[in-house]
């Protein structure tokens, strides 16, 4: 309710809100953000529930648009980077594939732990993730300190 309110102040005379604007366009990114990390929290309580009922998962290959699920992980993980004072470097070299086949969900989670891990365990500096297209061995993290 409170954000709803906020928007109704802002867009009554936007000349004289800037700063209630830029409120609610932070709060807007903060409702964002969280929601994707319940998003993780649900994918893992699923995928841990599954593991425990002794569910062996299947692997199942889809088309996915790469560049856009790394996209959307810069975006979903740069606010919180942001909070804690960290650089979060995305980097694709150009012979990565745009469109690959893998399972998604699988893909997506290790990704997410992989980054959050990374950002989590780091105290200053930042987190890059470099996405390379030359083996199979196509993916690091670095945890990097400003010297």
């Amino acid at each position: 309710m409170a954000i709803i309110e906020l928007a109704d102040k802002c867009t009554s005379d936007i000349d004289k809100n800037e700063d209630l604007f830029n409120e609610l366009i932070n709060a807007i990114s903060l409702i964002e953000n969280k929601r994707n990390q319940m998003n993780l929290v649900f994918w893992n309580f699923q995928y841990q529930l599954l593991r425990v009922l002794g569910f062996k998962p299947d692997f199942n290959k889809t088309e996915l648009d790469f560049y856009r699920l790394l996209d959307d992980l810069e975006d979903m993980f740069q606010f919180k980077a942001e909070e804690q004072k960290l650089r979060l470097l995305f980097e694709r070299s150009p012979n990565v594939p745009q469109y690959i086949r893998t399972d998604q969900v699988k893909l997506r989670q290790v990704l997410i732990n992989l980054i959050n891990n990374a950002l989590k365990f780091t105290e200053e500096g930042g987190v890059s993730l470099r996405v390379r297209g030359e083996s199979l061995n196509f993916m690091e993290t670095n945890d990097t300190k400003e010297t």
